[in-house]
Formats: structure tokens, sequence, C-alpha cells
């Protein structure tokens, strides 16, 4: 998730920020240090650190882009993020470190000042994958972009504040205008205000769940291949189904709802009672679906998916009960799957994917054949025209916030931060010995 990802990253930066106030009072390092390095590896581990730097400016750019409206919105960007989006794109431009290799994120190093850059550029690389989900402007409300911004800039001026304290290391190379990031982060964080809504922190990438082991027991086999379709189901989603292959989908739901839910009514009242309530809300999307149409979008492979998972809960033994292991499993593929259908059918909506066939007040006079069908146009589908549509995947198939809280560290790993830049600022800007 946005949260630990993000989190994790400023806990490595606060670590090493207040690492070194305590090397500047003492002069010092607890544990292995890079003064205890040949110069050779001394340069070795600052180059390093500059990649694992780079990596974090990187997740900054994304960060801020992310808040930040495109050219679908028609929207300008704002005259200080658009600054800080031009430097931070120089500094990592600039760089001269070159990219990160796989094994230097995953190895790990035995000088704790490079073991944090390590965990920091880490955090920053899981990071990326947040801002491809719902971490972006389309997603967030204004609160929580401002809220991710100023994740961003509090990251900025741990690392040009870092940067400061590492001029005369081996390997290292400086921000050109460290100074020109800084004043531009500070005018975000002004133009941000003070208002946040931790709440993103719940959003972002999430893991696919585990691959579903086989059994040599029939009845667990088959619930074992509804498993395996629904994960399938869920990945082949990523792509915006067409119109025909959404109904398709909704159709197969429908059906697993069903099925399932009559094989856990005996032992799971309860989740068999969420199930058939989803089979309800299936339905009624069907209906609403019944009139939608439009070419665009993937196809054959996400309706053969579908149906496969639809034949396969049809053949799971009535009297087979569920185990509380594959419910609670199924429950959880059947969850991330409506938040996908909630989201897919909302930006087809918003990018106009898919058109609505309306009927007009007359006959089509130049249809073929002894009856004379009524005439129908289509129109792009919006809000307008598919209000219904859009109210019923966005009440129905999402959690409502309230069954999510946020966690007590998203506020205290915020403060820590500041609490570590603020009390750098005010120190005398005298480098310590170069004992990291």
């Amino acid at each position: 998730m946005y949260g630990d990802n993000a989190g994790n990253l400023r806990d490595a930066l606060t670590g090493l920020l207040r690492q070194h106030r305590v090397q500047h009072r003492q002069g010092a390092p607890a544990g292995p240090s890079i003064h205890d390095s040949t110069p050779a590896e001394q340069a070795e581990l600052g180059h390093q650190m500059t990649q694992f730097r780079d990596t974090v400016l990187t997740w900054c750019l994304q960060a801020v882009r992310a808040t930040t409206p495109d050219e679908v919105t028609g929207r300008q960007t704002p005259e200080a993020i658009h600054r800080l989006q031009l430097h931070l794109s120089s500094a990592i431009n600039d760089s001269r470190a070159g990219p990160l290799a796989l094994d230097q994120l995953t190895k790990r190093q035995n000088v704790p000042t490079v073991e944090a850059w390590r965990q920091a550029a880490r955090s920053a690389a899981l990071g990326e994958h947040d801002f491809t989900t719902d971490i972006n402007y389309e997603h967030l409300n204004r609160t929580q972009r401002r809220t991710v911004l100023k994740d961003a800039v509090g990251v900025t001026r741990a690392v040009v504040a870092l940067d400061r304290h590492y001029k005369g290391l081996p390997g290292w190379e400086r921000l050109r205008t460290p100074g020109h990031l800084t004043d531009a982060a500070h005018a975000c964080t002004a133009a941000a205000g003070l208002a946040a809504d931790y709440r993103v922190d719940l959003g972002g990438w999430k893991p696919p769940p585990a691959p579903v082991a086989r059994s040599r027991t029939k009845a667990v086999d088959e619930l074992s291949g509804v498993l395996q379709s629904t994960q399938d189901l869920l990945e082949q989603l990523r792509e915006s189904p067409s119109a025909h292959t959404m109904r398709v989908v909704l159709d197969a739901q429908r059906i697993v709802s069903h099925e399932i839910a009559s094989r856990a009514r005996n032992g799971m009242p309860g989740i068999a009672e969420k199930w058939d309530t989803r089979r309800d809300t299936y339905t009624r999307l069907i209906r609403e679906t019944r009139d939608l149409g439009g070419l665009l979008g993937a196809g054959q492979p996400v309706a053969a998916q579908a149906s496969t998972l639809a034949s396969r809960a049809k053949n799971v033994p009535t009297s087979h009960e569920l185990s509380r292991h594959t419910a609670h499993r199924l429950d959880e593929l059947f969850t991330l799957i409506d938040a996908r259908l909630a989201d897919t059918i909302e930006r087809g909506v918003a990018q106009h994917l898919y058109v609505w066939r309306t009927a007009l007040p007359r006959l089509d006079s130049h249809a073929e054949g002894a009856v004379q069908p009524v005439r129908t146009r289509y129109v792009p589908l919006s809000r307008r025209t598919g209000t219904n549509l859009v109210n019923t995947a966005r009440r129905q198939l999402r959690l409502p916030a309230s069954r999510a809280s946020v966690p007590e560290s998203a506020a205290r790993s915020r403060r820590d931060l500041d609490q570590a830049l603020n009390i750098r600022s005010s120190e005398p800007e005298t480098p310590p010995p170069l004992s990291l």
C-alpha cells in the first residue's frame, strides 16, 4: 500500500537525519562506518548511495506528477508544483550515477548508513506501483492530493539536507542546484496548506493473493479451480473490457456468487448472505447494462476466463461445504474484483469508452422484415446518461470507507520526519567528520 511504502521511506530518511545529528554532536558513529573502508571501497559505497538517492528522487517526481492535472482534465498545473517537477527532473537527469541493479535493492549492506539508503530506495521502488493504481489525480480528492504532494516535499527536503552532509564523500555526486529544489519544495508546502487526509495511505498497489495449491480430493479440487479462475480473472481485468465482455463478466460473477453462496449456507450463513447480496448486485448491474455498447477494450480472453469461472463454480458438488480458509480467500478475491469492476465502469464513463442505446419515438422505416422496430441511436455513456450504472457500481461494489481505519503510524512517520528536518535546519552548517 501507499502508506507502507511511503512510511518506510520516511522512516529510513528520518533515521539517517537523526544519525547524522548524533554524529555532528559526538563525532563518531556506532558500528561499522564508511570511514573504516579503503578509499576504493568508500568511492564504491558513495556511488551506490548516489544511485539510491536518485531512486528516491524518482519517487518524489512520480508523487508530484500524481497530484498534477493532465491534458485529460483540462486544468493547468499550479506554478509551484510545475517548478518542483522541473527541478526534480533536472536533478535526476543531471546525475551520472546510472540505474540501480535489482540485487542492489535486495542485498543487505553491512554499513548502517548504506543499508538505510538501500531501505529508502527499496521502498521508493516498490512505491512506484502505487501511482499506477489509485494514487493519482483521477482517484484522489483535493485534500488527499495535497497530502501526497506534502509527502513528496518532505522526502525532497530530507534528500537535500542529507546531500549537504555528504560533501567530500568519495563517490558521492552532489546535487547541482540544491537551493532550487529547496525553494521549490517550500513553495509547494505553502501551496498545499495544512489540511491532510491520511486515508490516502490505505490506497495504492496491493500484492496479489498467493497462488492456489491443487488438491487430490475432487470437491476441494473443483474449489481450487474456482479460486484459480477467480485470481486469473482478476489479473485479466487490468485491461478495461469491451461492452459485450463486461456483460459476460457481470453474468459470471452473478453465477459464481449464487453457486458458492449455496455451498456456504449451512456452515457460514453470514458470509453466504453477503454473497447473496453480491448476486443481487450483479443481477441489477446486468439489467442496467442491457443497453450498453462499444467496441473499445479487451474482448475474448477476458470473456473466456469469466465463462470458465462460471462453469467451474457450477461443477462444485452441491453437497460440499466450504472451509473457513477457502471462504476467506474467495471473499478476498471477490472484494478485489468488485473494486476493479467499479474502477472500470467509472473510468469507462469518464473516458467515454462505452455508448448507450436509446430509443427514439418513431419506427425505423428502413429496417428489413414485416415488423418495423423502434428506431434507436447510440450516444456516449456519460455521468448523466449512466447515472444509475455508476451509482450502483460506486455504492454496491466498493467497500465503505469506514471498514478500513488509518494506522497510527501514518501521522507518526510524517511528524518524525518534520521534526528531524526542523532540528537539522536549526543547527550550524559545519559538517561533521567523514565517519558515516
